[in-house]
């Protein structure tokens, strides 16, 4: 989006009639502020489901292997996780709110979305290690194949 109102893009788009220069402008200053806000809406939703939901469930499969050899490495892997929503939280409290569309769409590309990735990663090595009864949200075996976990009797 940042070539999008170079000079040559604002005159093929002015002589074929598509956009006037500030109208190029103004396209560019919507499409920014609209990833921006989805990205922004994304981080904040990912932390929330995070905070409330995965690191609890991970705290509470933890506990289960208290006095026990079976944990393995679930306790590195949790506190990793939380390390990575820790910084996902201050990363979204860094976000240069006062800065240009164009400077904050660059924040969510370099800063913004590899703080995102990181947790992702974490939470999905989390959720193959959490008992399933306590792991909040549905899994993508769920998702993809619920007709697997019905009784045999509800399908006819």
């Amino acid at each position: 989006l940042a070539a999008f109102t170079s000079d040559k893009n604002k005159k093929l788009f002015e002589s074929t009639g598509v956009f006037k220069p500030h109208e190029v402008d103004a396209r560019q200053e919507i499409l920014l502020d609209k990833y921006n806000q989805t990205i922004l809406m994304e981080a904040n939703c990912m932390l929330d489901m995070m905070e409330t939901g995965v690191l609890p469930a991970c705290a509470a499969d933890l506990k289960s292997y208290a006095d026990t050899p079976l944990a393995g490495d679930r306790g590195e892997l949790y506190s990793a996780l939380r390390i990575s929503v820790s910084a996902l939280a201050d990363t979204l409290d860094a976000f240069p709110h006062d800065h240009s569309h164009l400077d904050q769409a660059r924040y969510c590309v370099d800063v913004l979305k590899p703080a995102m990735s990181s947790v992702r990663v974490e939470a999905d090595q989390a959720e193959r290690l959490v008992n399933k009864d306590l792991w909040p949200f549905p899994s993508y075996h769920d998702m993809l194949f619920p007709f697997h976990s019905l009784p045999r009797n509800n399908f006819m």
